[in-house]
């Protein structure tokens, strides 16, 4: 158990219940006490959930590292305190970029049918990148991308999935070199010019200047249209264009 869900257990003792928002303001003050450069990031995050009309809640998780999530207009960002803290602050930074993402009404894809389960990477493909233009515009990579070596060690002993192939393989791809670089290779791929060209498309779109977010769109829909010549179905995912 992490120091943060520790302040909150002894907190729900002392006060018998403990509210949304007074739970929120402990898991923040925890959250920036590991890793105070996130402020300004976390700052402007809330003011675009404002804006934007997103209600944000962070939840601390026993499990993984952390995720984040949204349901209807609430975006909620779970983190796994239970690691060092140089590994802590990599994942405080990586899902405070989700939620950047979510609140700034990019593009998600979702799945409508519950045997497709590989959407989670057709987003991440894009808000991966996203979060790299935001820690490169904050200073923040050095810090965001610190465990990194050590995640894709892991994925490269985890067996191989036999029914990823065509379209999913392709995503796999696109998501592992736009998250990792050149830490993430793969050999002999028959897919390496359609994974090169969605590559290409992502990486040249800059998902922080909001004159180019008709622009993502455009490109998103353009590069689901691709996949579905590898076997993707459309009719089996949803694509929330928010802006």
């Amino acid at each position: 158990m992490g120091f943060i869900q520790d302040n909150l257990d002894k907190t729900k003792f002392q006060r018998v219940y403990l509210s949304d928002k007074a739970r929120n303001e402990i898991i923040l003050k925890g959250l920036l006490e590991v890793c105070p450069e996130a402020s300004f990031l976390l700052n402007d995050i809330k003011q675009l959930a404002r804006v934007n009309n997103f209600k944000l809640d962070f939840n601390i998780i026993n499990r993984n590292y952390g995720f984040t999530m949204i349901d209807s207009n609430v975006v909620t960002v779970n983190i796994n305190d239970n690691h060092d803290s140089q590994k802590l602050r990599s994942i405080i930074l990586h899902e405070l970029g989700e939620s950047h993402y979510i609140v700034t009404k990019h593009p998600r894809i979702i799945s409508i049918d519950e045997s497709y389960n590989r959407e989670n990477k057709l987003t991440e493909m894009l808000s991966h990148y996203h979060i790299k233009l935001l820690m490169r515009e904050y200073g923040l990579t050095e810090i965001e991308n610190y465990d990194y070596p050590n995640i894709v060690k892991k994925l490269s002993n985890l067996p191989k999935d036999i029914q990823e192939t065509g379209w999913s393989e392709i995503v796999r791809i696109v998501w592992g070199r736009i998250t990792f670089e050149d830490l993430f290779t793969v050999d002999n791929s028959k897919y390496e010019n359609v994974v090169h060209n969605i590559t290409e498309i992502i990486t040249s779109l800059d998902f922080l200047d909001p004159k180019q977010y008709n622009l993502i769109k455009i490109n998103v829909n353009e590069i689901l249209d691709i996949l579905a010549d590898f076997g993707f179905c459309r009719e089996k995912c949803k694509l929330y264009n928010l802006v």
